[in-house]
């Protein structure tokens, strides 16, 4: 899914790409200009239109504009023009390393004649060769400058596309909560400007969140909105909608319409000639005919597909053999001209020792044997140096492929505990049937979390608690494990109901499951824990470390567990247990310290614990679901370039 609004940005970046234009007279044009920056900028329009239709002659045209600029032409204007529209070129053919080298180039041109518009333009362009790479950093960075010289510019277009760029690269580290909020606010400016391509293309990947977030729902109500834009020219964006419409209606078991969908998909992909997308769609095809019993017909779709990718491979395979051919038949070059200089040499010295008499004869073969030996060293140590340079490459590709494979086994690895972890925190239809207006703000630092949620009922009695083990990465999810365990034990198996007596029981578990361990593991977790008795409408709180808040008509009350933690701990004292009652309209929040002891702002500090409350107050009038954006887009903007310092649980609710 990526691919698509990559496809989009692209597209966006190069403005002029589906343009009919006569190509063979511009050289004659151009020749006809006696004005050298005149001839640059025709030049250089006229290449930057020809991207994506005819490259061949862009390249022309661009290469003989940059030969012009560098010989007669410095004007700023004309060099950013130039440098852009190659490095527009260069994205265009996938060589993201050149079309980065002269995006850098305009851009540090364009930052002393703060023109924002051209700024937000290169910045943009830069995160898209970003995205072709890989790069998430480097995507979040220019992405993020791309927003703001658009706000600066009050250009709506390229707020949208620092707003969508933003979305991609928190999608490629698994933040699809906040990426939601950023395509929500991309798809609202691409309506206020009628681009239905946008919209159609923002309303897929809006999709495609809402699936790998399991809320089905959400997605059928975008996937509605997005058939009535689907009456457009862009083939590719409507093979999409449907490839994807498809993926969603085989996850909801319903094979037969996802048929229709993909089958309607892969022939326009196929006249697009859009080979990486064509593969997973016939995967895709394969797995929903083999759903409907098509055994036959699936095996020859994943055939296929094998064959295109082993087809992909094969031409990276000659590219690399055609490049090391390249470079050896260089070197050999190289070889053979050093032979002839040497050989010139010996014939030189051969004359002069014959045109010498007497005296010098002596001294000029003395001179000759040791230049010649010189030579035989120099070859020799060239010659040594090359084979022992050969084989420090091959011991570093050999290292690197199995750093490569190991790296891959390890993330293998961890995705697998990320199902296990996934499965162990209830589903959002558990959480709303127990909970109707909530929201959950969840965003671990690394792939696994030590911080999780967890919610059960019995009788009349429905438990919450927002927990924060020890650690993150692997390490915190490892003990998540057991506290949710506890946690699970202390109300099914032990029958408790007061939040105090659960995290009693819950530190005695925590403490017997580590016991035996010789390294004297001292884990646990911090955790705020609630539970709401439909009966005689109170609320029950106990918590270690986290607090309670509450806010009833705009007034906040904090209510701060225990100072101790749910594990080994040197003076442990029994958990108190307070009881609010409660009435309809209040809200109440649960967190764990991620969100305040996040580092960022202007002066690289913490968010902290008094800016929550005053962010829960400002919020606290908009709809729950609004609550939630408020809260993700200022934690991001917090964060800006700071690195996430800790695992992320923020839970909301109203009564």
């Amino acid at each position: 899914m990526r691919i698509i609004l990559f496809f989009l940005l692209l597209c966006l970046d190069f403005p002029y790409w589906a343009n009919n234009i006569a190509v063979d007279s511009i050289f004659l044009k151009v020749d006809a200009i006696s004005d050298t920056s005149k001839k640059i900028h025709l030049l250089a329009s006229k290449s930057n239109q020809l991207v994506n239709v005819n490259n061949q002659k862009s390249k022309e045209y661009i290469n003989k504009a940059l030969e012009l600029t560098e010989l007669f032409n410095k004007d700023t204007s004309i060099l950013i023009e130039v440098y852009q529209t190659k490095g527009h070129l260069e994205t265009s053919e996938a060589n993201y390393d050149v079309a980065i080298e002269y995006l850098l180039k305009a851009y540090q041109l364009a930052k002393h004649i703060t023109n924002y518009n051209t700024l937000a333009n290169i910045t943009n362009s830069l995160g898209n060769c970003y995205t072709g790479i890989d790069d998430v950093e480097g995507q979040k960075k220019f992405y993020n400058l791309t927003l703001e010289y658009g706000q600066k510019a009050n250009n709506p277009q390229h707020i949208a596309l620092g707003n969508l760029g933003y979305a991609l690269a928190l999608e490629n580290i698994n933040e699809y909560d906040s990426a939601l909020v950023y395509h929500k606010n991309s798809l609202e400016i691409f309506k206020s400007i009628n681009r239905s391509d946008a919209i159609l293309a923002s309303i897929i990947n809006i999709t495609h969140n809402y699936i790998r977030q399991e809320q089905p729902d959400s997605a059928q109500q975008y996937f509605n909105e997005g058939f009535a834009y689907l009456n457009q020219k862009n083939v590719y964006l409507i093979a999409q909608f449907h490839i994807s419409y498809a993926e969603f209606l085989y996850q909801k078991e319903k094979y037969t319409e996802a048929l229709k969908n993909i089958e309607y998909s892969i022939p326009l992909l196929v006249n697009l000639n859009s080979i990486s997308n064509i593969i997973p769609a016939r995967i895709l095809y394969a797995e929903i005919l083999l759903k409907l019993k098509q055994h036959d017909k699936a095996i020859e779709e994943y055939k296929l597909a094998l064959a295109l990718k082993d087809s992909l491979y094969s031409d990276s395979k000659l590219k690399y053999i055609e490049e090391m051919n390249t470079k050896y038949e260089t070197y050999e070059k190289e070889l053979k001209i050093l032979s002839q200089n040497q050989l010139i040499n010996t014939q030189k010295a051969s004359i002069l020792e014959k045109d010498l008499r007497h005296g010098y004869d002596t001294k000029i073969r003395t001179y000759l044997i040791i230049g010649c030996i010189i030579i035989v060293f120099i070859a020799f140590y060239i010659y040594s140096r090359f084979r022992v340079i050969n084989k420090q490459k091959k011991l570093i590709e050999t290292q690197k492929h199995e750093i490569e494979e190991k790296n891959l086994e390890v993330l293998a690895s961890i995705n697998y505990a990320l199902k296990i972890q996934k499965a162990m925190l209830p589903s959002t239809q558990k959480v709303s049937s127990y909970f109707p207006n909530n929201f959950i703000f969840y965003q671990p630092k690394d792939i696994v979390a030590g911080d999780f949620y967890w919610t059960e009922k019995t009788g009349q009695i429905t438990f919450l608690a927002a927990c924060d083990c020890t650690g993150h990465g692997v390490p915190g999810a490892m003990v998540s494990v057991v506290c949710h365990n506890a946690l699970n034990r202390a109300v099914k198996e032990f029958q408790l109901t007061s939040p105090g007596k659960i995290l009693d029981k819950a530190r005695e578990i925590v403490v017997q499951e580590f016991k035996d361990s010789d390294d004297g593991i001292k884990d646990g977790m911090d955790i705020a824990l609630i539970a709401i008795n439909q009966t005689n409408q109170t609320l029950s709180f106990a918590g270690a470390h986290n607090s309670l808040y509450r806010i009833r008509e705009s007034e906040l009350i904090e209510v701060k567990g225990n100072k101790q933690p749910v594990g080994k701990y040197t003076t442990p004292i029994p958990f108190k247990t307070e009881e609010l009652k409660i009435k309809k309209g209040d809200q109440f929040y649960l967190t764990t310290d991620g969100y305040y002891d996040q580092f960022g702002g202007e002066k690289g500090k913490k968010f902290k614990s008094k800016n929550f409350k005053e962010l829960l107050i400002a919020s606290a009038n908009l709809p729950i679901n609004e609550q939630k954006d408020k809260i993700v887009q200022n934690f991001h903007s917090w964060k800006s370039d700071y690195e996430q310092l800790d695992d992320v649980c923020v839970i909301g609710f109203s009564i």
